[in-house]
C-alpha cells in the first residue's frame, strides 16, 4: 500500500485506544516541549498518573480477559 494506506491504518489502530490515554499521551507530547529529560519525568508522572487508576486502566485488561471489545467510558 501506499504511504497514505499506511498512515490510515496506523491511525485506525491508534484510534483504538482509550480516549483517556489518547489525550494525555498528546498533551505529555505537547507540553514537553523544550523540558529537559529530568523535567519531562517530573511532568509526566501526575499525568499518567491519572489514566493508570481511572476506569479505562480497569476496562482495558477485563475487555482483554473476557475477550471483547473494550468499552472505553474517558473515566
Amino acid at each position: 500500500g501506499s504511504a497514505v494506506d499506511e498512515a490510515l491504518a496506523l491511525a485506525e489502530r491508534v484510534a483504538k485506544n482509550a480516549p483517556l490515554a489518547l489525550a494525555a499521551s498528546a498533551y505529555i507530547l505537547r507540553e514537553s516541549q523544550g523540558r529537559t529529560e529530568e523535567e519531562f519525568w517530573k511532568f509526566q508522572g501526575p499525568q499518567m498518573g491519572k489514566v493508570f487508576f481511572s476506569e479505562d486502566a480497569k476496562e482495558g485488561p477485563r475487555s482483554f480477559a473476557e475477550k471483547r471489545a473494550p468499552n472505553w467510558q474517558g473515566k
